[in-house]
């Protein structure tokens, strides 16, 4: 299976899945209209909670879930991608 075939597989799996159940955290995104949201953080502080709360928010107010997509870079579907990506710029960490 090429890269492009896991990927979309792996946005069909996320689509696909219910939303998980969540304690709801008070923060929030400072969005900005037309651009992507990304949460970056320390290991186990809570981001895909916090993602998932974004995503229960937003279908909430009417966007379709299959406008919101979070991708865990950790699956590891996605090796084979990231390898190629590391062995282009081997400085990277």
């Amino acid at each position: 299976m090429g890269i492009s075939e896991t990927v979309d597989r792996l946005i069909a799996d996320v689509q696909d899945r219910p939303l998980p159940e969540l304690t709801r955290r008070r923060v929030r995104l400072a969005s900005v209209a037309g651009k992507v949201d990304a949460v970056v953080g320390m290991r186990r502080s809570g981001k895909t909670y916090f993602l998932y709360q974004q995503i229960r928010d937003l279908t909430a107010a009417g966007l379709p879930q299959e406008r919101c997509l979070y991708v865990n870079f950790e699956d590891e579907r996605l090796e084979p991608l990231l390898a190629r990506a590391d062995a282009r710029n081997p400085t990277s960490v």
